[in-house]
């Protein structure tokens, strides 16, 4: 139970402080004037991998995500500053698809209804 009010806390705490550094700190061009919302963050109990699920508004998010993956060694250094662990995990930055799947079961639903 504690471990996992930990690692609830470490993942808010990276979300916060990624979502900070996309925003105010990244200069790629692929990236900035968009907004990027951050879903989830999901780190590993050991602390090696953490995924960060986004979408974006104003840039494709796929490209975006590409982008992000790219320049993630300055997202940890800039995270490196701020959060005090051990050792941070390696970040993996992946796209959202949860509105999609929302949508696409709504419809399924909505075809059975009808049925």
């Amino acid at each position: 139970m504690q471990e996992n009010v930990r690692m609830k806390r470490i993942d808010k705490e990276i979300e916060r402080e990624v979502s900070t550094i996309i925003n105010n700190k990244v200069e790629d061009p692929n990236i900035k004037g968009s907004i990027v919302t951050i879903h989830e963050v999901k780190t590993s109990p050991d602390l090696l991998q953490c995924t960060i699920s986004i979408s974006a508004i104003g840039k494709e998010t796929k490209k975006l995500v590409d982008s992000l993956n790219k320049i993630k060694g300055f997202i940890k250094s800039e995270l490196a500053k701020s959060i005090k662990l051990r050792s941070l995990p390696d970040l993996k930055f992946v796209e959202d698809t949860s509105y999609e799947y929302n949508i696409k079961m709504a419809k399924l639903f909505d075809d059975i209804k009808r049925k």
